[in-house]
Protein backbone atom coordinates (compact mmCIF):
# COMPACT_ATOMS: atom_id res chain seq x y z
CA UNK A 1 0.00 0.00 0.00
CA UNK A 2 1.31 3.08 -0.72
CA UNK A 3 1.38 6.62 1.04
CA UNK A 4 -2.04 7.77 -1.58
CA UNK A 5 -3.69 4.45 -1.04
CA UNK A 6 -2.97 4.84 2.59
CA UNK A 7 -4.36 8.83 2.74
CA UNK A 8 -7.07 7.88 0.61
CA UNK A 9 -8.31 4.86 3.07
CA UNK A 10 -7.79 7.13 6.19
CA UNK A 11 -9.75 10.56 5.27
CA UNK A 12 -12.60 11.59 7.29
CA UNK A 13 -15.12 14.39 6.36
CA UNK A 14 -16.97 16.09 9.48
CA UNK A 15 -19.56 18.05 9.03
CA UNK A 16 -21.50 21.14 10.79
CA UNK A 17 -25.42 19.54 11.33
CA UNK A 18 -28.58 21.90 12.20
CA UNK A 19 -29.44 19.37 15.12
CA UNK A 20 -26.60 20.14 17.27
CA UNK A 21 -24.01 17.35 16.23
CA UNK A 22 -21.20 16.56 13.94
CA UNK A 23 -21.87 14.01 10.83
CA UNK A 24 -18.55 12.10 10.41
CA UNK A 25 -17.81 10.22 7.35
CA UNK A 26 -14.73 7.82 6.30
CA UNK A 27 -13.86 5.96 2.98
CA UNK A 28 -12.30 2.62 3.62
CA UNK A 29 -11.62 0.74 0.56
CA UNK A 30 -14.40 2.62 -1.22
CA UNK A 31 -17.13 1.67 1.02
CA UNK A 32 -18.78 5.32 2.80
CA UNK A 33 -19.30 4.96 6.84
CA UNK A 34 -21.22 7.24 8.48
CA UNK A 35 -21.58 7.89 12.38
CA UNK A 36 -23.65 10.92 14.23
CA UNK A 37 -21.72 12.62 16.82
CA UNK A 38 -23.79 14.22 18.95
CA UNK A 39 -22.65 16.91 21.32
CA UNK A 40 -22.23 16.67 24.84
CA UNK A 41 -22.00 12.70 24.41
CA UNK A 42 -19.32 12.08 27.21
CA UNK A 43 -18.62 8.09 25.64
CA UNK A 44 -18.64 8.77 22.16
CA UNK A 45 -17.49 4.76 21.96
CA UNK A 46 -21.45 3.84 23.71
CA UNK A 47 -23.61 1.80 21.08
CA UNK A 48 -26.27 4.10 20.13
CA UNK A 49 -28.31 2.09 17.15
CA UNK A 50 -28.30 -0.56 14.40
CA UNK A 51 -31.11 -0.78 12.11
CA UNK A 52 -32.02 -2.29 9.02
CA UNK A 53 -35.24 -2.45 6.53
CA UNK A 54 -35.69 -5.38 4.47
CA UNK A 55 -38.46 -7.74 2.58
CA UNK A 56 -39.83 -10.49 4.69
CA UNK A 57 -40.64 -13.55 3.17
CA UNK A 58 -41.82 -17.21 4.59
CA UNK A 59 -39.34 -19.84 5.32
CA UNK A 60 -36.13 -18.65 5.43
CA UNK A 61 -36.64 -15.21 4.21
CA UNK A 62 -36.68 -13.24 7.01
CA UNK A 63 -34.75 -10.32 8.65
CA UNK A 64 -31.93 -11.00 11.11
CA UNK A 65 -30.00 -8.55 13.10
CA UNK A 66 -26.95 -9.96 15.56
CA UNK A 67 -25.31 -7.84 18.13
CA UNK A 68 -22.97 -8.62 21.16
CA UNK A 69 -23.24 -7.06 24.61
CA UNK A 70 -19.56 -7.24 25.67
CA UNK A 71 -18.50 -5.52 29.48
CA UNK A 72 -19.18 -7.06 33.23
CA UNK A 73 -22.65 -5.18 33.84
CA UNK A 74 -25.35 -6.12 31.95
CA UNK A 75 -26.87 -3.69 29.20
CA UNK A 76 -30.15 -2.31 28.67
CA UNK A 77 -31.59 -3.47 24.94
CA UNK A 78 -34.55 -2.18 22.86
CA UNK A 79 -35.37 -4.28 19.99
CA UNK A 80 -37.95 -3.04 17.08
CA UNK A 81 -39.84 -4.94 14.51
CA UNK A 82 -41.62 -2.37 12.21
CA UNK A 83 -44.19 -3.12 9.88
CA UNK A 84 -47.60 -1.25 10.07
CA UNK A 85 -45.92 2.37 11.09
CA UNK A 86 -44.05 2.02 7.82
CA UNK A 87 -46.76 2.87 5.94
CA UNK A 88 -47.13 6.27 7.60
CA UNK A 89 -43.89 7.24 6.50
CA UNK A 90 -44.47 6.33 2.38
CA UNK A 91 -43.31 2.96 2.60
CA UNK A 92 -45.34 0.65 0.29
CA UNK A 93 -46.06 -3.07 0.82
CA UNK A 94 -45.63 -3.04 4.65
CA UNK A 95 -45.55 -6.06 6.98
CA UNK A 96 -48.53 -6.28 8.44
CA UNK A 97 -47.71 -8.23 11.80
CA UNK A 98 -43.89 -8.71 12.49
CA UNK A 99 -43.45 -11.24 14.95
CA UNK A 100 -39.83 -10.33 16.75
CA UNK A 101 -38.21 -13.76 18.43
CA UNK A 102 -34.64 -12.97 19.89
CA UNK A 103 -31.79 -15.98 20.74
CA UNK A 104 -28.82 -16.04 22.38
CA UNK A 105 -25.47 -17.79 21.28
CA UNK A 106 -26.69 -21.33 22.41
CA UNK A 107 -30.20 -20.21 19.86
CA UNK A 108 -31.99 -20.60 22.93
CA UNK A 109 -35.08 -18.13 22.72
CA UNK A 110 -34.42 -15.00 25.05
CA UNK A 111 -37.60 -13.49 24.03
CA UNK A 112 -40.46 -13.11 21.74
CA UNK A 113 -42.89 -10.27 21.25
CA UNK A 114 -46.08 -10.28 18.67
CA UNK A 115 -47.82 -6.39 18.72
CA UNK A 116 -45.80 -4.88 21.81
CA UNK A 117 -47.75 -2.36 23.85
CA UNK A 118 -45.93 -1.41 26.91
CA UNK A 119 -45.64 2.33 28.60
CA UNK A 120 -42.02 1.13 29.77
CA UNK A 121 -41.48 0.48 25.96
CA UNK A 122 -43.20 3.96 24.35
CA UNK A 123 -40.77 5.56 26.98
CA UNK A 124 -37.64 4.15 26.13
CA UNK A 125 -38.36 5.71 22.43
CA UNK A 126 -37.90 9.29 23.13
CA UNK A 127 -34.78 7.49 25.58
CA UNK A 128 -32.89 6.80 22.39
CA UNK A 129 -34.65 9.43 19.53
CA UNK A 130 -36.32 6.64 17.77
CA UNK A 131 -39.97 7.47 16.22
CA UNK A 132 -43.29 6.77 17.77
CA UNK A 133 -45.48 3.62 17.46
CA UNK A 134 -49.25 3.98 17.93
CA UNK A 135 -50.25 1.98 21.23
CA UNK A 136 -52.19 0.18 19.09
CA UNK A 137 -50.21 -0.99 16.13
CA UNK A 138 -49.01 -4.76 15.07
CA UNK A 139 -45.33 -3.99 15.50
CA UNK A 140 -43.33 -5.55 18.09
CA UNK A 141 -40.85 -4.16 20.24
CA UNK A 142 -39.05 -5.81 23.55
CA UNK A 143 -36.84 -4.07 26.33
CA UNK A 144 -34.83 -6.66 27.55
CA UNK A 145 -31.20 -6.86 30.13
CA UNK A 146 -28.72 -8.78 28.67
CA UNK A 147 -26.09 -10.40 29.83
CA UNK A 148 -22.28 -10.34 28.08
CA UNK A 149 -22.80 -12.70 25.10
CA UNK A 150 -23.80 -12.77 21.31
CA UNK A 151 -27.39 -12.49 20.23
CA UNK A 152 -29.46 -12.03 17.29
CA UNK A 153 -32.68 -10.89 16.75
CA UNK A 154 -34.98 -12.28 13.99
CA UNK A 155 -38.22 -10.72 12.21
CA UNK A 156 -40.63 -12.89 10.66
CA UNK A 157 -44.21 -12.38 9.35
CA UNK A 158 -47.14 -13.87 11.42
CA UNK A 159 -48.95 -16.59 9.92
CA UNK A 160 -46.06 -16.56 7.25
CA UNK A 161 -47.18 -12.52 5.99
CA UNK A 162 -44.99 -11.04 3.47
CA UNK A 163 -44.15 -7.20 3.29
CA UNK A 164 -41.40 -4.84 4.41
CA UNK A 165 -39.94 -4.22 7.59
CA UNK A 166 -37.48 -2.14 9.96
CA UNK A 167 -35.21 -4.24 12.52
CA UNK A 168 -33.77 -1.48 14.97
CA UNK A 169 -31.73 -2.48 17.99
CA UNK A 170 -30.94 0.24 20.26
CA UNK A 171 -28.37 0.46 23.95
CA UNK A 172 -30.59 2.11 26.34
CA UNK A 173 -29.29 4.84 28.70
Amino acid sequence: MNDQTRLSATQSLVFSSPSSGLFSTSSIAGTQIGRFIWEGVSDLNRFVNISTRGEVGTGSKFLIGGFVVSGSTPKRILIRGIGPTLAAYGIFGVLLNPVLTVFNSQNEEVAVNDDWVSSEIADAFSQVGAFELSPNSFDSAVILTLPSGSYTAQLRGKNQTTGVALLEIYELP
